[in-house]
């Protein structure tokens, strides 16, 4: 970076990181399990982990950015399951400053005895780029109206979960203690009422609420969650989240995103999904939304629980608490330091996403 003068730019560093070549340990007969940990300064994000030897991730990631002349450094990492993730080799480091005229560049990066493709685009926020929409900001609003959804198990007899229904308790309590909900603002589904058709009205009930201009909706769903074979075409790893209703019923993602995108684009809504394989909406091409998600695993992983309830859940709420007004980008990075520290180290990885950039500055919570 020393051969670059400083080039201090307020934006975001869009990474599509393609696919992942040549990807083996020498000691599998089988592919390793493995995903792309992307690190920039103090940000770093990572790709959902692929077990082929050629993994197609197709998959976009945002790091913010303030200086282009900072490195980014790539490494592949091989995911386990009870014990540490392992490096498949010393991170690669790549200079990135050309990106600062706003195009797309393609990069081919060898990576030990792999190779990973990647597009890299610079979008400028200061000023604000004609690639970015402007979006009201919900944040500014003097009196945000919320509506609350609350859905949790515990699954009695079957597959049974010991801290969902607590869990949900201690949302319930802290929405209607910080935001002053009245009871016809919240809605909640727990136990035996959390059934796939409950959850479908619950979902409409928000999202109809929504569709008023500069509303706030959040919902919360603990319990289970799986994986169902992807029939749209749109998961790269043939994959659908959903989540697993107390009456064995399954909602994928695509139905959660369908059912959202007709909230009115000047209201917010945030999910947090605290459950195995945790769906979300599809961010990607509904930038003119406020969305904002928070998912307890990546698609691939268990969400773990301990005698204090799940541990994304008991996080979250130690946060907020102490921070309140904590921005978006704040929350991502102190709950992931914060599950590392945890019980759950490496065997969970959160996930913070929005659907527009601008929501990272802003209070998660207006």
């Amino acid at each position: 970076s020393d051969l670059f003068p400083t080039i201090m730019l307020a934006g975001t560093l869009v990474v599509a990181v393609l696919k992942g070549e040549h990807l083996h340990t020498g000691h599998h007969l089988t592919a390793p399990k493995t995903y792309l940990r992307i690190t920039m300064g103090t940000e770093s994000v990572r790709t959902k982990a692929l077990q082929q030897r050629t993994a197609g991730w197709n998959q976009t990631l945002h790091l913010p950015v303030t200086d282009l002349t900072i490195k980014l450094q790539l490494q592949l990492f091989e995911q386990h399951t009870v014990r540490s993730d392992t490096s498949l080799g010393p991170p690669a480091s790549l200079i990135v400053v050309q990106c600062a005229d706003g195009e797309a560049h393609p990069f081919q990066v060898p990576i030990g005895s792999a190779r990973v493709s990647l597009n890299l685009l610079f979008l400028k926020t200061d000023p604000p780029s004609s690639h970015i929409p402007a979006i009201p900001a919900v944040s500014h609003l003097p009196h945000c109206v919320y509506y609350v959804l609350v859905a949790a198990s515990d699954y009695q007899g079957k597959n049974r979960l010991y801290q969902s229904l607590a869990d949900a308790d201690r949302f319930k309590r802290w929405a209607q203690g910080t935001f002053k909900v009245p009871a016809d603002q919240l809605k909640c589904l727990l136990g035996s009422a959390y059934t796939r058709a409950g959850l479908l009205q619950g979902m409409h009930w928000l999202t109809h609420h929504l569709k008023q201009p500069g509303r706030v909706g959040l919902m919360y769903v603990a319990g289970h969650g799986t994986q169902v074979m992807d029939v749209s075409g749109d998961e790269v790893d043939g994959f659908d989240e959903a989540f697993q209703t107390d009456d064995n019923g399954i909602i994928i993602d695509d139905e959660v995103t369908a059912i959202f995108d007709s909230m009115d684009h000047s209201s917010r809504l945030i999910t947090v999904s605290d459950t195995c394989h945790s769906p979300s909406m599809d961010m990607w091409g509904h930038s003119r939304h406020n969305w904002i998600s928070i998912k307890a695993a990546l698609d691939s992983e268990a969400a773990l629980q301990s005698g204090e309830g799940s541990a994304m859940s008991h996080c979250l709420f130690d946060i907020v608490k102490r921070q309140p007004h904590i921005t978006t980008q704040q929350l991502r990075q102190t709950l992931d330091a914060e599950m590392r520290r945890s019980f759950v180290g490496e065997l969970q990885h959160i996930q913070v996403e929005v659907s527009h950039d601008r929501l990272w500055e802003q209070p998660c919570f207006p």
